[in-house]
């Protein structure tokens, strides 16, 4: 907690804080006043105090930290003496700007302000771009500011909130809590005396327990707090959430939250927002269009180790993982998918009718290898899922439309399609890592049948449909050929197929066309050198490159075939070749 000049001012919630400041700054009656006896308070709330003006507060995830700093906060507020309070309460989406742009408001709204100082910082506040860097953090106030901030850093005073300390406070919270549920006032001695014992100081816990307990009791029965409840209504929905809060890779959209929700439900959820608010005990929060946990403590504390979390069932990071591969898991194997369109997909249009679509085949993987090992529901459902037509579907039209949005995107390769086929391999590796045993041994056949069936089976619908010699049956040719490289004992009918297809693609006179024929021998190149065949190899770029010179928008292409010329040359001990290859420029 740092002060902007000599004099302590601490975070009080300002018109720039977020949603949580609000929520924590309604509090009890005496709650935080054990700080006044502790002598770094005594200390640094002295107006003389000249050792340091940060105050640093610190102590487990969920003992109340981010309370405690807005109980500081309005106390200076409320004191006549201090110096000007400003605020900005961060969390794990703050950026650099945001915090800026908070301090600012407040500042130019400050009447002890004078007007020349509040033009400045009005004038400041313009200036913010989304680009603002500490150095124009710096630059918004007089020079003698920074050496004074950096100075701050040194020999700070400092509280540790034990669970002994806020022992009182943690009783009046949950006696608080209970109060809220009139089902649970009956049993208030009974429930505060064991939350209190178990919670270890810490309040996210405490409040997630009795907002479980509130939803199983009824009339005089309460169930013993040992065996804590396991089921009531919205549990589940309540689970999920929580989870998506834990393990999705990216902030999960409250659209893509509500058609997930219903693959735990099996039924839509059009108030998503006001449900998971809630049901999860307010902890979860709606922002920007996307569900982020209240505070990022509360984030940390689900992914932890605590034992409280053994009250609440499959929230922790390897739970979660494998509840929602199993959901993203489900929602690909749905019906609607089974005869789903083959061909280019359009994203937008995907987004609009299947809002969990992109997550569900960008991240099912992810989430597999993140999973609790050896489950074997999961199992079942992978084993199940690469018997159906579901997962060519995946594999071939949603996965190539949504890759280029992913967090997790395919290394580059030659060509396109070598970089989607390998991430495709890629992916299959850590789906068949997932088993184990003769299991193991069995999914890795399955999956490699189903890949080299299902294009086969294309390249056959392709030359039945547009002809043998066709445009889209080269294509399917280059499709078969990248899993044949990849499966063991089918190379030889990789490089007889790329061959082929390097013979009938020879023929084309459009610019598309043209196009693919370069791939064909670039992919044909690539498979000559895997072989050794390095004169053939060398042979087939420099005509790739040649072609290329021809045609506009060829860029990338040359320069593909170029440092692949250089490392053949270099193979050959064709070394001036390979440099000459290798520093010519790319050409876009």
């Amino acid at each position: 907690m740092a002060s902007l000049n000599s004099k302590k001012r601490a975070a009080s919630p300002g018109e720039g804080s977020s949603q949580v400041a609000k929520e924590k700054k309604q509090r009890l009656l005496e709650q935080c006043e054990w700080i006044k006896s502790e002598p770094a308070w005594k200390t640094w709330i002295r107006p003389d105090n000249q050792k340091s003006p940060i105050l640093w507060i610190h102590g487990p995830l969920g003992c109340g930290k981010t309370f405690l700093a807005h109980h500081i906060a309005d106390s200076l507020q409320m004191t006549n003496d201090q110096p000007t309070t400003v605020t900005c309460f961060c969390d794990a989406y703050t950026s650099l700007e945001s915090i800026f742009r908070s301090i600012l408001a407040q500042l130019v709204r400050e009447p002890k302000l004078g007007a020349i100082t509040q033009s400045m910082v009005e004038e400041s506040l313009k200036d913010v771009k989304e680009e603002a860097t500490v150095s124009k953090l710096w630059a918004a106030f007089p020079r003698r500011t920074e050496s004074k901030v950096r100075n701050y850093f040194k020999d700070c005073a400092e509280i540790l909130i034990a669970a002994e300390k806020a022992k009182e406070d943690m009783q009046r919270f949950i006696d608080s809590e209970v109060q809220r549920y009139p089902n649970l006032v009956a049993f208030q001695d009974e429930i505060v005396s064991n939350v209190l014992e178990h919670s270890d100081g810490n309040f996210l816990c405490s409040a997630l327990w009795i907002k479980a307990l509130a939803s199983t009791v009824n009339g005089n029965d309460l169930t013993s707090l040992d065996d804590f409840p396991t089921s009531y209504p919205d549990l589940d929905l309540r689970d999920h959430i929580l989870r998506w809060v834990v393990a999705a890779i990216r902030p999960i959209g409250l659209t893509e939250l509500a058609n997930s929700s219903a693959v735990v439900t099996n039924s839509f959820i059009p108030n998503i927002e006001s449900k998971a608010a809630e049901i999860c005990a307010s902890f979860v929060m709606a922002q920007d269009g996307v569900l982020k946990p209240i505070h990022y403590s509360f984030l940390v504390f689900l992914s932890g180790k605590h034992a409280g979390l053994d009250k609440i069932r499959n929230i922790g990071s390897e739970q979660a993982n494998s509840e929602i591969a199993r959901v993203c898991l489900t929602y690909l194997s749905h019906s609607a998918f089974r005869n789903f369109p083959k061909g280019p997909l359009n994203v937008a249009d995907a987004a609009s009718s299947h809002p969990f679509l992109e997550y569900a085949t960008l991240y099912w993987v992810h989430h597999i290898s993140k999973a609790v090992e050896y489950n074997l529901e999961l199992q079942t459902l992978i084993k199940a899922f690469f018997s159906s037509s579901n997962a060519f579907i995946w594999l071939d039209v949603f996965l190539p439309a949504h890759l280029s949005r992913s967090l997790l995107p395919p290394p580059p390769g030659r060509t396109i399609n070598s970089s989607r086929f390998f991430y495709v391999f890629t992916l299959k590796s850590r789906i068949v890592n997932y088993f184990s045993g003769e299991a193991k041994t069995e999914i890795d056949e399955q999956i490699s049948s189903f890949l080299r069936k299902s294009y086969e089976d294309e390249l056959q619908d392709a030359r039945s449909q547009y002809g043998h010699e066709s445009f889209p049956a080269v294509r399917r040719m280059m499709d078969l050929a990248e899993v044949y490289g990849w499966l063991s004992g089918l190379k030889p009918k990789a490089t007889s197929l790329l061959e082929e297809a390097l013979s009938i693609s020879s023929t084309f006179s459009e610019n598309e066309s043209e196009f693919l024929y370069m791939d064909v021998q670039q992919a044909l190149a690539d498979d000559y050198k895997r072989g050794g065949k390095y004169k053939e190899a060398q042979a087939l770029l420099e005509k790739l490159v040649a072609t290329a010179e021809k045609l506009d928008a060829a860029g990338r292409r040359i320069m593909v075939a170029l440092d692949s010329l250089g490392w053949v040359c270099m193979r050959l001990n064709q070394f001036p070749e390979a440099a000459a290859y290798l520093e010519q420029p790319s050409r876009s």
